[in-house]
């Protein structure tokens, strides 16, 4: 039995569907259980639980042999890491599979960096098979921009001509599924990315070129990113990390390409252009996700 945890995430509904693919008993651990049986089918057992509430998760690993640890961003992620690690060992979970950030690292400008760092030492100091997975920033998050490359045409953002290897949520998936359910990938870090490393001027081209209109970047202040996260309701320390990792990007900290995908997943990432042609209706709509 393999525990998806955050499994009605950009990822985590992809590796859901992935391991009943390959025939694995899956549980996924929720807050909505409603939601994510709608979400998940089936064939996914659904057990309802908080990774804050040690007793819950307890239960839902009961018979379970292999985890994927995906904690949701927060001050207090090292710790609920470390807490879910603790119980994992008391019920007899055998694989470990972290999802962390490209970035982290104890110096990475962002806290949720920092903190995924200390989470990876936990779990490499834990006795237990694992596996650490830094996914690179998601192709997904340029859904963000719906609204404003629907209305104006414009992706706003403080990249300036930083790069990245943007990743598809559906490739990192099947990295983790792969490490899940096969053998020699213990004490391993991958660095799980796409084929490219892109600009935003090179993202906004892919998705002109997918809309057939165009679409155009624009280096905006990070002020501006600011004010908008702050009118969104997103809490200070995450419009804090959020310009972080943004600012990371910026300063090409994050621009290296792996073969992570092909090599473990067994077939090519997903470029962007193809992402952008996928996501083109809801681009075109407004829609967000």
């Amino acid at each position: 039995m393999i525990l998806v945890t955050g499994a009605t995430g950009k990822t985590g509904r992809h590796l859901t569907g992935e391991l009943v693919r390959r025939g694995e008993r899956v549980r996924a651990f929720v807050r909505n259980p409603a939601a994510a049986a709608a979400a998940l089918g089936p064939e996914v057992e659904i057990v309802a639980g908080d990774l804050d509430r040690a007793d819950t998760l307890a239960a839902a690993m009961s018979g379970v042999d292999r985890l994927y640890l995906l904690a949701p961003p927060s001050p207090g992620l090292a710790t609920v890491e470390a807490g879910a690690l603790e119980v994992a060992r008391r019920a007899g979970v055998r694989r470990i599979v972290k999802h962390s950030a490209i970035d982290a690292g104890p110096a990475a400008r962002s806290s949720i960096a920092r903190l995924h760092a200390a989470g990876e030492q936990v779990l490499a100091a834990s006795g237990l098979d694992y596996t650490i997975l830094r996914g690179s920033m998601f192709m997904q998050n340029f859904l963000l921009f719906a609204e404003s490359i629907a209305v104006a045409g414009e992706i706003r953002a403080p990249m300036r001509n930083g790069r990245c290897a943007f990743v598809d949520c559906v490739d990192l998936a099947a990295v983790a599924a792969a490490v899940l359910t096969e053998d020699g990938h213990h004490g391993r870090t991958y660095v799980v990315t796409g084929p490219e490393a892109l600009s935003g001027e090179d993202a906004a081209a892919r998705l002109s070129a997918a809309l057939a209109r165009p679409v155009r970047y624009v280096d905006c202040m990070p002020e501006e990113t600011r004010a908008l996260l702050r009118v969104q309701g997103s809490p200070e320390w995450m419009v804090a990390d959020m310009l972080a990792s943004i600012e990371t990007l910026a300063a090409g900290e994050v621009d290296q390409v792996t073969d992570v995908v092909e090599r473990v997943a067994g077939r090519p990432p997903r470029t962007f252009a193809a992402f952008a042609r996928y996501a083109a209706p809801l681009l075109a709509a407004g829609a967000p996700s």
